[in-house]
């Protein structure tokens, strides 16, 4: 009966702790899951951040670049301004006015409503300007 009884108690020990050890190797298989899965998000998550990054930083220089151009505009029209109030004093004042309306069109092409008889811009600063 030893015997027997020793056969029966490995095959409960066995039962005792295959169960509990499969259940730990599936809560390891879960775990490990879990990490890797944990480790893939974080990695597509530092991606991601580092391509906003990027964007918010071509976002501020595109911004920048069109502050100093919305600058130079402005600084240009309120010249053109100034020369459009005596541009008809003198063929200097009228030149100047002349540069003036051309440099405008040249760098915004939407303030040209047309071109004069020496083929220079006219510009028309009413809805075109108030929409930049």
């Amino acid at each position: 009966m030893t015997l027997g009884g020793s056969a029966l108690t490995g095959a409960g020990m066995g039962a005792m702790f295959g169960l509990p050890g499969m259940a730990i190797g599936g809560a390891i298989g879960l775990i490990s899951g879990w990490v890797q899965a944990s480790k893939i998000a974080y990695e597509d998550a530092e991606e991601k951040t580092a391509r906003l990054k990027k964007e918010l930083e071509t976002a501020k220089n595109e911004n920048i670049s069109k502050k100093n151009e919305f600058k130079t505009l402005k600084d240009t029209i309120d010249e053109y301004e100034k020369l459009k109030e005596t541009h008809l004093e003198s063929a200097e004042a009228a030149e100047q006015y002349a540069e003036a309306c051309n440099k405008i069109a040249e760098e915004h092409p939407d303030l040209v409503s047309g071109y004069d008889a020496e083929g220079n811009a006219i510009i028309n600063l009413t809805e075109a300007y108030k929409e930049l």
